[in-house]
């Protein structure tokens, strides 16, 4: 279902309007699947604020399905960065099955704030009436944290193993901490 908006596959030069071409034809394509797609606004937005005003979030039929079903206990969000031409930032929506993690929601941002990916999560939110989970697991982000808490207020937020792992080696590997002299 997702393409690379590559130079060959371009309908238009403008990548935002390829997109929302993309989320069209994902529509007629997938009636029963979830697309929201904000473009970045026409009037150019302070890039000094928390807000960008891009969002692009999908869930399936199924993801939603499963959401509602097994998605009130732990949630997992893994966040990805740089890795693509674009810098921003996806979020994935997981939790763990007896079978593995899987997805149950996706969202990118425009850029990385807490009233950004606030309002990802609201829109899955919306789409998924009742979600509520217990606990939600995350970076050690002040900026995913506060967004989870503010809109999940009975959810507890614990930090991912791994991320908390790589957090503390890279911070004992800086050399302004002295700890390798």
């Amino acid at each position: 279902m997702y393409c690379m908006l590559t130079t060959e596959g371009r309908f238009r030069k403008n990548d935002q309007q390829n997109l929302q071409i993309l989320v069209n034809k994902w529509k007629e394509d997938s009636p029963k699947d979830k697309f929201f797609y904000q473009p970045v606004p026409e009037i150019p937005v302070d890039i000094n604020t928390d807000y960008h005003g891009f969002l692009f979030v999908h869930q399936t039929e199924f993801q939603s399905r499963l959401l509602i079903k097994y998605g009130q206990e732990i949630i997992l969000m893994d966040s990805t960065y740089n890795t693509m031409q674009y810098e921003m930032p996806l979020h994935l929506i997981c939790f763990l099955t007896n079978v593995g993690y899987k997805v149950v929601g996706a969202f990118v941002i425009g850029k990385e704030s807490r009233l950004n990916i606030k309002e990802g999560f609201a829109v899955l939110k919306k789409w998924n009436p009742g979600w509520s989970p217990n606990y939600f697991m995350c970076d050690n982000d002040g900026r995913e944290i506060g967004a989870i808490e503010n809109l999940f207020e009975d959810c507890t937020v614990a930090l991912c193993d791994f991320r908390r792992e790589q957090a503390w080696e890279r911070w004992l590997r800086e050399k302004k901490h002295h700890l390798s002299d």
